[in-house]
């Protein structure tokens, strides 16, 4: 399991900091190292680097952030097809607008850099978590068919079923009932999700 170290630098920070290629560079001012990732597969790698950086969007922020959609999904730990969504929040006071995260260089892989969105919609259910603020994957897939391609929307639908339905292979009958009733809902979100204004 990847753990991640923050570094808040600045333009008097030590070189060494500055320097070492282990502590890598999210956004101006906002570094990350990364602990137990000698092993770790590049999917992992991107993950906590896609975390670090809704964690540095959020320190970075002068108002309240409620993080959406992808990002919504990536906090509650659901995957969806893209490893490498853009970052997406519905900023509690006024629009912002950022330039997009540069690419990040880690020694075993490459992160690409990603767009940051604001969203109008304001979330109807928040969580907290790990100190940040998301939507509920429920809202979060109504969101992405609004707004992203109908496979992303579709893979993040299923996805969001699977981690609803509990499935437990040695329980078979109330995983079942779990799985219908989590299709089900989701169905009828989706449904009522199509007549619903863009974002």
């Amino acid at each position: 399991m990847i753990s991640i170290e923050t570094l808040r630098t600045h333009r008097h920070s030590r070189a060494a900091i500055l320097a070492d290629p282990d502590i890598l560079l999210i956004r101006r001012g906002y570094r990350v190292r990364l602990h137990g990732d000698q092993d770790a597969r590049p999917w992992e790698i991107w993950q906590s680097i896609n975390i670090a950086r809704l964690h540095a969007l959020d320190y970075q922020s002068s108002q309240r952030l409620v993080f959406t959609g992808n990002s919504a999904l990536l906090l509650h730990g659901i995957p969806t097809w893209s490893t490498n969504s853009c970052v997406e929040a519905w900023p509690s006071k006024s629009d912002f607008q950022l330039r997009p995260y540069p690419a990040v260089q880690h020694r075993h892989t490459v992160v690409p850099g990603v767009p940051v969105i604001c969203r109008h919609k304001a979330p109807q259910s928040i969580s907290q978590i790990d100190g940040l603020e998301a939507e509920s994957p429920v809202e979060a897939v109504i969101r992405l068919t609004l707004n992203e391609q109908p496979r992303d929307a579709f893979v993040a639908a299923c996805m969001v079923m699977h981690s609803l339905s509990g499935f437990d292979r040695f329980n078979l009958e109330d995983s079942r009932e779990k799985w219908l009733f989590a299709f089900w809902g989701v169905g009828v979100v989706l449904a009522w999700g199509r007549g619903l204004p863009d974002d």
